[in-house]
């Protein structure tokens, strides 16, 4: 092999390992970003039950 090929293969190799290095970090983000989804809609859910039950009724008029 030449030096040419020699870097060609080292970059293919470091793209490879920066792509699944992506992947890994893409799929770690969106684990979180649902995680926080499903806390928000949680906390929501708590308290529409909570203010319902102090008696607040968003649809009643001032």
């Amino acid at each position: 092999m030449d030096t040419l090929d020699l870097r060609t293969e080292e970059m293919r190799q470091n793209l490879t390992e920066h792509v699944a290095q992506t992947q890994n970090w893409q799929h770690h983000a969106d684990a979180q970003f649902s995680n926080f989804n499903n806390m928000m809609q949680q906390q929501q859910t708590d308290l529409h039950v909570y203010f319902r039950f102090q008696g607040f009724n968003p649809y009643q008029g001032s």
